[in-house]
């Protein structure tokens, strides 16, 4: 989590490349940049929802099929795991994958513990197999909370 001057930072540098973006045209930058957004604010907050659904819908839109997982992994409702994950395999884009058996698993998690180790198990095993390490410390933290 960043800190508050960073958080404030980073949603400053955002909206001017938004403004940018847009000014110039770029739809790209434009989605990617309200994944950003929607990743800065509250998670199910009005701020947090729009700029994650306008990033789906502009990634859509533009055709940049091989970044509207991440914005539908950001978004993160069931149907987005579907679809992101639907994406990720036919693409073979292994890391999505990887983060899409993460999200699954920490819905799961305070439900059906079945279903959420059946994603972490396959969700570890992706990390280890790209060398996606920077999701090490999120497994670990799953892998607790499922032991409890």
């Amino acid at each position: 989590m960043l800190e508050r001057g960073a958080t404030q930072k980073v949603l400053r540098r955002t909206l001017l490349a938004l403004e940018a973006a847009k000014r110039n045209r770029v739809p790209l930058n434009i989605g990617l940049d309200h994944v950003i957004l929607g990743r800065i604010y509250p998670s199910n907050s009005i701020a947090s929802q729009f700029h994650l659904d306008e990033a789906v819908r502009v990634l859509r839109d533009s055709g940049a099929v091989c970044y509207l997982p991440l914005a539908l992994l950001a978004r993160g409702k069931d149907e987005d795991l579907v679809e992101a994950n639907a994406i990720a395999t036919r693409s073979t884009m292994r890391i999505y994958m990887a983060d899409y058996h993460l999200a699954s698993a920490r819905r799961w998690a305070s439900g059906d513990h079945t279903k959420a180790l059946d994603h972490l198990v396959k969700a570890e095993a992706l990390v280890n197999d790209t060398g996606y390490h920077r999701r090490d410390a999120e497994l670990v933290d799953l892998r607790r909370a499922l032991q409890r």
